[in-house]
């Protein structure tokens, strides 16, 4: 027997519960219904996930700032052979510095 509602006295006949808004559709179609729509829309839904993913991922490994530029300066020596190495703004140079005395001492 169909599930129905009967809107005259508003009791439902029949073993499961009825939505009078989808029409007399019962619970047990709503089911089937919904599972059907998964398993067709399953490719589609994870292709869109995998998508996002791969976006995000692109994104975080580009949205990184560049690093902060330096002025020209003595700073401490990345090598740890001098005390200082003089940073021309862009890349390290030659020239060094051992307590006040300069010198020269290639990279």
């Amino acid at each position: 027997m169909r599930n129905t509602f009967d809107r005259h006295d508003g009791r439902h006949r029949g073993g499961s519960v009825a939505l009078p808004f989808l029409g007399g559709v019962g619970l047990p179609e709503l089911i089937i219904i919904t599972v059907i729509m998964l398993i067709n829309c399953f490719p589609v839904v994870l292709m869109v996930v995998i998508s996002l993913l791969v976006v995000r991922s692109q994104s975080r490994s580009h949205s990184a700032p560049p690093a902060p530029q330096v002025a020209a300066s003595w700073l401490p020596d990345p090598t740890g052979r001098h005390e200082l190495r003089y940073w021309d703004g862009s890349q390290w140079t030659r020239f060094v510095s051992d307590a006040g005395a300069q010198g020269e001492d290639a990279l």
